[in-house]
């Protein structure tokens, strides 16, 4: 990548900043009307396209709708009515400052589950183009079918939680701004951080690339129960965006690095790393077309500084990628969704997995059964505590009570009249302090809550940045476990019931060993190749050229090496040595480069005796080590098939 940074001393000149239009809203939507916490994101609906106020999808026959939505933290997802208030086609900029409180949203959805749980929604991504294309071809008004796309958000939170949800409409048309609670149709906890973006691949549009935290993933838009493919890495990743190829997406991190990803050459790693601001990097921007033919991609950092990146000439064929990333991608689902079948059928079976369940659902129905005698008890002591001042008002007062209580009414009312001050104003007066206290004393209260739950919200960052917080904290609660285990005496019963049990089993696989001796498999590609190179040795010595010397000294080197192969495998040395290495990938090297020492030498070997009388046994020689140097490709071949699928497993 070429960079083209745009610096910041490039200001403009006093001249130029005097020329610049200064731009005013010319509405702004009322405040008991508008949101309650910040907007993260707007989007744009199609101009063919409106929402009516009862929350029915309508398609147009002309572009002539001008709505948008915006997504809140409060969890409400509101559109808006642009030619509501004729603001693009009629009014003046003096003429709308009267609709400043009138201009409110058409209809609202409620993304919340309930409205106690943390849901903090952070961008919000529309249907695809085609699927709103694909609606043009049914009829005008949409109904409310599982099969209709358009009338799906898919939505991400501060909480890493990526979902789609879906909307049906009211029945009847209202003309204030109606509320629906949407329904989640699926969703997935794929990161371990807000959720930043949602990105639609520009070359399959039901592709979707989510980032937050210190992973990415990517998605189908009709299949959310796994990501297609996720990667974590070591920084926080802040931006993201599509590339123009196909399979390729470019990544900003917190330390200011840009990658480059590419699944097709390198899924564990991005192929291109480099550092470009010393600060995270805010935004990535993909320009979508260029007139010159160029490929841009736009960086900006927290230093405000921009770059310009020119996407380097690939030489891959840009249709067979599009095959390709296609392909991968119906792969991946297709294996995904088998994946879960089986562990759907699995969990269902698993006598561990039911008694676990059971387990959880006894727990969660004996806390719902504690939380319902604790409400009761509550609730108990609360009318006992007024019965007993409502009969502690009954109570007849004595008589020398009430003569105090008359004397202090008069020393109130003496009081008031010799400093001329009138109840009612003083009450008045006296209304907006004790507001004050009231809602002093409840931030308190609030305050005092949230200090209570500092431990919590410092264990939850610290497990976002320093993942290895948390091991350490399972780490030093597992020896008080061990000191509470240690404490209970075991039972002599069991002891000797666990003694019988392990003899019992010892007795049973002795037998088992008996009867079935341990037999090593035979190997025939393994055994040509030794019986091979025994007939090569033969008909080669003893060597009186230079050709021939070589042709043994291969022979002799891949004989020893398929006989340690050999002692390797039959007697299981691999589980003994336990050494850190790829066993396939090690054999699947030496196996080929046996197989190319065998052609050179057996060229060489039929090369050098075929001018010779007397040569057959050195030209045999040769002929065997055509045939060796086959078995040496064929088990290369067969070695390679099983490590590629080790390697995509």
């Amino acid at each position: 990548m070429e960079d083209r940074d745009i610096d910041r001393t490039d200001k403009p000149d006093s001249q130029t900043r005097d020329t610049v239009p200064v731009v005013s809203a010319i509405i702004v939507s009322g405040r008991d009307h508008s949101h309650e916490q910040l907007i993260r994101r707007i989007q744009w609906l199609p101009d063919n396209y409106r929402i009516e106020p009862s929350g029915k999808l309508t398609k147009l026959s002309t572009s002539s709708s001008c709505q948008f939505m915006t997504i809140s933290e409060d969890g409400i997802v509101a559109i808006w009515d642009l030619l509501k208030y004729s603001i693009t086609s009629q009014l003046k900029s003096s003429d709308c400052k009267g609709f400043d409180d009138t201009f409110r949203p058409t209809y609202r959805l409620d993304l919340r589950p309930t409205r106690d749980s943390f849901f903090t929604p952070l961008y919000l991504c529309l249907p695809s183009v085609s699927v709103f294309q694909e609606g043009d071809r049914h009829h005008g008004e949409l109904d409310s079918t599982e099969g209709d796309h358009t009338r799906r958000l898919w939505i991400s939170t501060a909480q890493g939680h990526f979902s789609c949800c879906s909307w049906e409409g009211q029945v009847l048309d209202v003309e204030t701004s109606g509320l629906e609670q949407c329904k989640v149709l699926d969703g997935f906890f794929a990161h371990d951080g807000p959720v930043i973006g949602i990105f639609r691949s520009p070359h399959l549009e039901d592709v979707l690339l989510t980032v937050g935290g210190h992973l990415f993933a990517i998605w189908k838009d009709d299949f959310l129960d796994m990501p297609l493919f996720r990667r974590k890495s070591n920084c926080i990743y802040t931006a993201c965006c599509w590339s123009n190829r196909p399979g390729v997406f470019v990544m900003g991190t917190g330390q200011g690095d840009l990658e480059v990803w590419d699944i097709r050459r390198r899924a564990n790693e991005p192929v291109f790393t480099r550092t470009i601001s010393r600060k995270p990097i805010t935004v990535l921007s993909l320009q979508d077309s260029c007139k010159n033919g160029l490929k841009l991609i736009g960086a900006g950092d927290c230093s405000s500084i921009f770059h310009i990146f020119e996407e380097s000439m690939d030489f891959d064929d840009t249709v067979e990628r599009m095959d390709w990333f296609e392909e991968y991608v119906w792969r991946e689902v297709r294996r995904k969704k088998m994946f879960l079948a089986w562990q759907k059928d699995f969990l269902q079976t698993d006598p561990q997995a039911i008694a676990r369940r059971q387990a959880r659902e006894e727990e969660e129905r004996k806390s719902k059964l504690e939380m319902t005698r604790q409400k009761l008890q509550k609730e108990h002591e609360e009318r006992l505590k007024m019965e007993a001042e409502e009969k502690a008002r009954q109570v007849v007062k004595p008589k020398d009570v009430k003569w105090k209580l008359r004397q202090q009414k008069r020393m109130e009312e003496a009081l008031l009249e010799k400093k001329r001050f009138v109840p009612r104003e003083l009450e008045e007066k006296r209304q907006p302090l004790v507001s004050l206290a009231e809602e002093r004393n409840i931030k308190m209260t609030k305050a005092r809550n949230e200090a209570a739950l500092q431990d919590n919200y410092f264990d939850n960052f610290v497990s976002v940045q320093l993942p290895e917080y948390i091991n350490l904290l399972e780490e030093s609660e597992s020896p008080k476990e061990d000191t509470e285990r240690e404490e209970t005496e075991p039972n002599e019963e069991e002891v000797q019931e666990y003694l019988q049990k392990f003899y019992e089993f010892r007795e049973e696989l002795q037998k088992m060993l008996a009867e079935k001796s341990y037999v090593p498999e035979f190997n025939l590609k393994t055994f040509m190749k030794i019986v091979l190179g025994i007939i090569c040795m033969a008909c080669a010595s003893p060597a009186y050229i230079g050709a021939t010397h070589w042709f043994l000294f291969v022979a002799v080197t891949a004989f020893i090496a398929t006989l340690i192969w050999c002692i390797v495998y039959f007697l299981s040395l691999r589980e003994v040595l336990k050494v850190p290495i790829n066993w396939i990938l090690t054999e699947l090297l030496n196996t080929t480069i046996a197989a190319v020492l065998y052609m050179i030498a057996f060229i060489a070997q039929l090369s050098a005796w075929t001018a010779y009388r007397g040569s057959s046994s050195n030209i045999a020689a040769g002929i065997f080590g055509i045939f060796n140097t086959i078995a040496y490709a064929a088990g290369a071949y067969f070695l390679y098939i099983e490590w590629k699928g080790t390697n995509t497993q």
